[in-house]
């Protein structure tokens, strides 16, 4: 397995509530997205830094430093625009912003679970930072 192959048009809600937010930096349609306290701004999580990898949303909108944006919260199912393989646990991504099967994850990685694939197209968001790096 890879990284998912996201096609942001196709992302979207399937059942759940999201939740308006502010973006800090670019950020596409399918990206794990965390918040910074310092400036209650969204950002990419970063798969190498224990401080900015605990996802709480994936972005459902395109946005910019200071736009708008929408993003899915845990409990939410969501279109992932992507081919998922059912029941697989899903983290942040090796390449920031990217989501890729736990076992694509490397050593020294964070672990930090987004969610798990509920069909061949839907995730259920759960969002677990375990709070270590993989070995």
């Amino acid at each position: 397995m890879a990284a998912l192959s996201i096609t942001a048009a196709n992302v979207g809600l399937v059942s759940g509530s999201t939740q308006v937010v502010t973006y800090g930096e670019t950020v596409t349609q399918g990206m794990p997205v965390r918040e910074l306290a310092s400036d209650n701004k969204f950002y990419k999580c970063l798969h190498d830094d224990a401080t900015q990898v605990a996802a709480v949303g994936i972005a459902l909108t395109p946005g910019g430093d200071g736009d708008q944006g929408v993003i899915a919260r845990a409990g939410t199912t969501i279109a992932m625009g992507a081919t998922l393989a059912i029941g697989t646990v899903y983290c942040v991504g090796a390449v920031d912003g990217e989501i890729d099967p736990t076992g694509d994850l490397g050593s020294g990685d964070f672990v930090n679970i987004v969610g798990h694939a509920v069909s061949t197209a839907n995730m259920l968001l759960t969002f677990d930072d375990l709070g270590v790096a993989k070995a």
